[in-house]
């Protein structure tokens, strides 16, 4: 749709739908599609002003204007007047109230409009001042308004989340439940049970992700323990620690990742970590026994390694036992 000026807009609604189309809301929305407001200065108060009247049933006293009836003018002064004790400026009350009075064809170009109603006078600085004010009161209270707005919507958005959230959580439960006696699902409780099997999925990815970053560290701290040795480096406690911690943090994520997995047999994770356990049990016993036989003892940390596997692999093995039922 091409835009055209407020006049122009006003012209073309009278011609497509009559001029009582001017009183109704619907005037407001087809302004606003032919572009009416693009090219106005004062398009903020000049929109204002519009739904004012629309609001008040200025919109219909103006369209029952006269030509024939001198009672228009005061009507007019009327209308300006109480316009600007809303707060406006009398010179964009006059100027809308023109442009529509041009567009109806209520009046023509060659009346002089501003002579009419808008004689030239002295403003005082009073009134400059007293106008100004109005102007920022206004102002304020618009960008007040749309600070309340806006929080309002914050509110409402924040309400409705939490809405949401406790309705996806009881959703899920009885899914879950379902789920478990073998029920169908509903299309809403099918919804959000796919959403847990999928952040399952995702943290249980997560989970076995670290494992396997702790077996690669694992691997690298025995090797460098080894050299260590070997070289009497004098760095074996550090990476002998670090073994340690990437056995431990390993074992926990693997466990977790298990649970999580609905593809991974439980019992088979814990038996997988029984074995590991034992492994380094054995290594554990060897290194031991080896410092007694050759006379050049073992670090403390051999004994923590022995100790640690052989407590972990007990309960794994139980567990394994267990879940694998």
């Amino acid at each position: 749709m091409n835009k055209m000026d407020l006049i122009a807009c006003i012209k073309q609604i009278v011609k497509e739908r009559g001029v009582e189309e001017i009183a109704k809301p619907t005037f407001w929305g087809l302004l606003c599609d032919y572009g009416a407001f693009e090219e106005e200065s004062n398009e903020a108060a000049i929109k204002h002003i519009l739904k004012l009247w629309l609001g008040n049933g200025k919109m219909e006293k103006i369209i029952r204007m006269s030509a024939n009836d001198s009672q228009w003018k005061i009507d007019v002064s009327d209308i300006i007047h109480q316009t600007e004790t809303e707060g406006f400026k009398k010179e964009v009350a006059s100027y809308l109230l023109h442009k529509l009075l041009l567009g109806i064809g209520f009046v023509d170009s060659a009346f002089d409009w501003n002579k009419e109603f808008m004689p030239k006078k002295t403003i005082s600085v009073t009134q400059s001042t007293k106008q100004q004010k109005i102007d920022d009161n206004w102002d304020k209270t618009q960008r007040q308004q749309q600070r309340e707005k806006k929080e309002t919507e914050k509110v409402a958005k924040r309400a409705k989340l939490r809405q949401e959230k406790s309705r996806n959580e009881v959703l899920l439960k009885t899914a879950l439940e379902k789920k478990k006696d073998g029920f169908w699902l509903e299309d809403d409780e099918e919804r959000v049970y796919q959403e847990y099997l999928e952040r399952k999925e995702t943290i249980s990815k997560v989970f076995w992700g670290i494992t396997i970053g702790m077996a690669a560290l694992l691997l690298v701290s025995v090797i460098v323990y080894c050299y260590c040795r070997i070289v009497d480096s004098g760095n074996e406690l550090t990476w002998g620690t670090l073994s340690l911690v990437s056995i431990v943090v390993g074992t926990i994520t693997s466990i977790i990742a298990g649970i999580l997995d609905d593809d991974t047999n439980v019992g088979e994770v814990f038996i997988g970590i029984t074995l590991l356990m034992a492994i380094i049990f054995i290594v554990s016993l060897v290194v031991i026994c080896y410092g007694w036989i050759v006379g050049s003892g073992h670090k403390a940390i051999w004994n923590l390694l022995s100790l640690i596997s052989l407590c972990t692999a007990i309960p794994s093995y139980i567990l394994g036992l267990v879940f694998d039922d």
